[in-house]
Formats: structure tokens, C-alpha cells, sequence
């Protein structure tokens, strides 16, 4: 089966780039293809299957009063989903959850409206914070949105790590975890001096983070800084490490998908502040069972089993 995947892969974020590598990992009977905001000029004909995920990409943001209005980031994802519409190619969501600027949350119901009537038509919906399924069950109360912890969670199944902990603290770049931060600065200071080796850790795009890890190098000259590395660098860096501190929401999935202590401050985004710890992260399993269940309905493939859902590790 053809799946075409939409999110917000390709732009150097660590988190954007994961969801790739674990559904090919999990899905790798079928042919997959990832898309992003660079609209293509033709959708492929043949797709089977259109997936909107992971990653918190439902949202709209728009410049004006009009809260309403349509922003470029959901006139993007517009696009994929009226060719899904016109052509009769189903679509769902997987392992997405919403985001908001903090004077929108509360308002969240006029925000939204663009998304509603695609919420309406999706075969499946499965979110990655409870928050995210209460303001789905609210915009469409029959769309039978389903929560699981986010699909990253699930690279503690994909990812050897060939080390125990050591002594080590690792920095994910972004927000107030930046090399001018007095807590950071502390904590830099306070382990260090119990001989811990420093790693300050990109986790965004470049455009993002190469200020703050070219202030990390003049900061503190015995850093180690680490730029532009895959998921699967990313996961093996934090779950080596003692402590993460982190303003990246995947930091914080890498750190406790691999039971490394970590922090991260009050003044966090929305994805962060609701974040559902009493959840075990091996639960972000259900976001491919449904997927698979998916996939299975549309063409269903007479005396053959599902593939099995333990790919090899990397």
C-alpha cells in the first residue's frame, strides 16, 4: 500500500524528523512517502492512504484580530487535505496534538474552526496529550479521538544504546534552556566541578539554535556542542546521559523513553505544560495499532496476518 504522511519533517528539528523514522520502521511492508510545508506541485495518483502527523502541527495561528482567519501553516495542510477530499483518498491523524499561542488557548473553539470540517471526515484521530483529546471531543464530539504518549516514546524500541549512563549533562538547546540562563549557568557550574562532561545539544533547526550554541561555546570553552544530529544520535546522546535539561519537547520524550532524569522549566509551551506523566510510554504503541487497523480495513489481504509490530533495532 502507497501511504503519503504530512507533517513538518525536513526542516532540521530533531522531534519533526522522528515521526519519519518510526513509522518506516514500523510500517516497512508498505511503500511511505513524507511530506511537508513545500507543497508538491501533483499529489501521486496512486496514494492509498494520506496520514496527517506526528507532531503537533494542528493549529492556526493567524496574524490579525480575525482569530478565525486562515494562517499559512493550516492553508498548507489545507492543501493536502482538499486533494484528500476531491480525490476520495482516505486521511487520518496520527500522533498529533495542537499547539497554541498562550492568548489563543482559551479561545481555541474560533482558532480552530478551519480544521473542523476535516476533523469531521477523518477515518481515525489519535492524540498525544488527554488535553488534546478533551478539545478534539469538543470541536467534534462524534470524532472518537484517542490519546496515546507520543510516538516518540517509541524510539526506546528502535534505538540500541550501547552504554550505560555516564557522567554527563546534556542541554537541549531552546526557549530559557540557553547558555545565558542562571540556571543553566549553575548547574553547568555545579557539575562540572563533580567532573561531569557538558554537552550543549541542537534539537531545533539551524536557523533556531546555532545562536545559542555559538554563545554555548564562548560561554563555557569546555563544552562539548553537538549540531544537527539525526533522532537516533539525539536519543543515544540523552539516554547515556545523567541529566537532561531541555526546552524541547522531545528532549523530554527522549529522556524519559530512556528513564534519564530530566527538566524543564514552568515557562514551557503548550505541549510541554500538558503532558500526561501517568502514562506509560510504552502505551505510544497504540498510535501504530491504529494506524495498522487502518490500514487493514482499507485492504484487508485475505489469509494474511499484520506484519509484526517489533521491527529490528537500528
Amino acid at each position: 500500500m502507497k501511504i503519503a504522511f504530512v507533517g513538518a519533517s525536513g526542516y532540521g528539528n530533531v522531534g519533526d524528523n522522528t515521526y519519519p523514522f518510526v513509522f518506516s520502521k514500523y510500517l516497512p511492508e508498505h511503500e511511505l512517502l513524507f511530506f511537508n510545508s513545500d507543497l508538491p506541485k501533483d499529489m501521486p495518483a496512486d496514494l492509498d492512504l494520506l496520514v496527517f502527523g506526528g507532531g503537533g502541527i494542528l493549529y492556526n495561528n493567524p496574524s490579525g484580530e480575525d482569530l478565525s482567519a486562515l494562517s499559512p501553516h493550516f492553508c498548507q495542510m489545507r492543501y493536502y487535505l482538499k486533494w484528500a477530499v476531491e480525490t476520495g483518498v482516505p486521511f487520518g491523524f496520527s500522533s498529533c496534538g495542537f499547539q497554541f499561542r498562550v492568548e489563543t488557548e482559551e479561545l481555541f473553539r474560533e482558532v480552530l474552526k478551519p480544521w473542523i470540517p476535516y476533523f469531521e471526515q477523518a477515518r481515525f484521530i489519535t492524540l498525544r496529550s488527554p488535553n488534546c483529546v478533551r478539545i478534539m471531543e469538543e470541536l467534534v464530539p462524534d470524532s472518537e479521538p484517542r490519546f496515546y504518549p507520543d510516538a516518540g516514546y517509541l524510539m526506546s524500541q528502535l534505538v540500541e544504546v550501547d552504554s550505560c549512563w555516564e557522567n554527563m549533562l546534556t542541554v537541549a538547546v531552546a526557549g530559557k534552556m540557553f547558555p545565558g540562563d542562571p540556571l543553566c549557568k549553575r548547574f553547568m557550574q555545579f557539575l562540572g566541578s563533580m567532573k561531569y562532561e557538558t554537552v550543549w545539544m541542537s534539537m531545533g533547526a539551524p536557523v533556531d539554535d546555532a545562536p545559542n550554541l555559538s554563545f554555548a561555546r564562548r560561554r563555557f570553552p569546555e563544552t562539548r556542542v553537538i549540531e544537527a544530529p539525526t533522532p537516533e544520535e539525539a536519543y543515544r546522546q540523552i539516554s547515556r546521559s545523567r541529566l537532561v535539561m531541555t526546552g524541547r519537547y522531545h528532549g523530554m520524550v527522549f529522556a524519559r523513553a530512556s528513564g534519564v532524569p530530566f527538566y524543564f522549566p514552568e515557562d514551557v509551551p503548550y505541549k510541554l505544560r500538558h503532558e500526561d506523566f501517568e502514562t506509560a510510554p510504552a502505551e505510544a504503541m497504540g498510535h501504530i495499532t491504529v494506524l495498522r487497523e487502518a490500514i487493514a480495513r482499507l485492504a484487508p489481504a485475505p489469509g494474511r496476518e499484520l506484519a509484526p509490530t517489533e521491527p529490528a533495532m537500528s
